[in-house]
């Protein structure tokens, strides 16, 4: 599992203990069930008036990977030896493959489907509330070089006495000044 993805997996796995109560959302449309606010429908539109798409698609031999505190990485052993790219209608899935057999491969928890210079953004975020309100915020970058993917993931993560009402995914995606993990990630087009 991509250690981006464990504290999602976490809290989620909390709430299913009867811990507290969790709401999720990404910026996807590939049928992972989460709604869109409206700021998040205002950046998918972006898809024919903003930057122009980049194709990201294909397979990619993993050449670097590190992870650690936001802006101070290092390298991992930790990383996927491939990643494979797939482009479906309005997004793309980025699968971690240990060979470049599809059965091989799991896939990361949120769809690009945000076009940015040169690649695409997946971007999703968790709120859970027990006693206090935890907000988790991921963002990833995919962003194409010539024949290199560069992947840059932030996750930002806050706690704050608020009230349930206010402990919401949009909570987490207005947080901009507490990234608190990064993992970075470059491979080469095969």
């Amino acid at each position: 599992m991509r250690p981006g993805v464990a504290v999602v997996v976490g809290v989620v796995a909390g709430l299913a203990a009867g811990c507290g109560k969790a709401h999720s959302r990404s910026d996807g449309a590939i049928g992972d069930g989460f709604q869109l606010s409206d700021s998040q429908t205002a950046d998918q539109s972006q898809a024919t008036d903003g930057p122009q798409a980049t194709d990201v698609s294909g397979w990619f031999r993993v050449t670097s990977y590190a992870i650690g505190a936001c802006g101070t990485t290092t390298a991992s052993s930790l990383g996927p030896a491939y990643l494979w790219v797939e482009s479906q209608t309005s997004a793309y899935v980025v699968h971690d493959c240990a060979t470049m057999n599809t059965a091989d491969c799991t896939t990361y928890a949120y769809p690009f489907s945000q076009p940015i210079p040169n690649g695409w953004r997946a971007h999703g975020a968790i709120a859970f509330h027990n006693g206090s309100c935890s907000l988790v915020d991921e963002r990833t970058d995919l962003v194409v070089n010539g024949a290199d993917l560069q992947s840059t993931m932030r996750r930002y993560q806050a706690s704050q006495q608020i009230p349930e009402a206010q402990c919401t995914p949009d909570a987490a995606y207005a947080l901009t000044d507490s990234c608190t993990f990064e993992t970075d990630l470059t491979g080469t087009r095969l």
